[in-house]
């Protein structure tokens, strides 16, 4: 827990320690986008960046093969993760971990050339509720894309009590020639899952036939606020805020 957020959750009954929990079931955003990935690129195996650790709930998705990337702020994120939990030791796939801003360190990837590009990246980074501001501007989009391969997948949490944050992710998304589609999924006290709101951002459109995307994607609400563009010089927070006193 942070502040007043719950971050991470683990279950330890048998059978169940791999399950995954928190805002990243397999019926949230992230959960059908990576199920859907391998059929989306036609690959076999893929290349997963997150930005924020958390716990390491989403290392539960990699399979022999797959390559995770964790990129984390936070030295006591990262001992808590491997002391208390057991999803990255647990991880079946190739998982590594990034300490550095996030943002920072994707650009320092793409300006030394010598990754391979990822095929989805998440953006899961939050203190608390508090918003990464730097992390959802035009030019942090534009870096991410220079990272991900031209059809690859952006995957932006945007579950949020008091800011709105769709509108910011759906403006990045067109800045960078994107579309971008939102997915809620429900609670699941048993399993220990929570509401979550993650929008996915793509140039491959296909993304939105496959399943379990497809039957995933929840229409935009008519009086969703319009698409408002941050950027490293400009970004608006009190325009964001939630009516949650009304």
């Amino acid at each position: 827990a942070h502040g007043s957020t719950l971050h991470g959750t683990q279950l330890t009954g048998p059978g169940q320690r791999a399950a995954a929990t928190a805002y990243f079931g397999p019926d949230a955003g992230i959960g059908v986008a990576l199920r859907a990935l391998p059929e989306l690129l036609g690959e076999p195996s893929v290349r997963v960046g997150v930005l924020g650790l958390g716990v390491g709930t989403l290392a539960t998705y990699a399979r022999e093969g797959d390559a995770l990337r964790f990129y984390e702020i936070d030295p006591e994120v990262v001992r808590i993760a491997h002391e208390y939990f057991s999803f990255l030791a647990d991880a079946r796939g190739d998982v590594s971990l990034v300490l550095g801003d996030g943002r920072l360190q994707i650009e320092r990837e793409v300006e030394a050339g010598e990754e391979p590009p990822l095929d989805l990246l998440a953006l899961d980074a939050f203190t608390s509720d508090a918003v990464p501001t730097h992390l959802l501007t035009a030019e942090a989009f534009e870096i991410y894309w220079r990272r991900l391969r031209p059809d690859g997948v952006l995957a932006v949490n945007v579950s949020n009590r008091y800011v709105d944050l769709a509108p910011i992710v759906r403006a990045a998304a067109a800045r960078v020639g994107a579309r971008a589609w939102r997915v809620e999924s429900g609670e699941d006290e048993e399993r220990e899952i929570y509401p979550a709101d993650w929008i996915l951002v793509s140039r491959n459109e296909r993304l939105a036939t496959l399943e379990p995307v497809r039957s995933a994607i929840d229409p935009w609400p008519q009086d969703a606020r319009p698409p408002t563009l941050w950027t490293d010089r400009y970004s608006n927070l009190f325009g964001a805020l939630r009516d949650w006193w009304g």
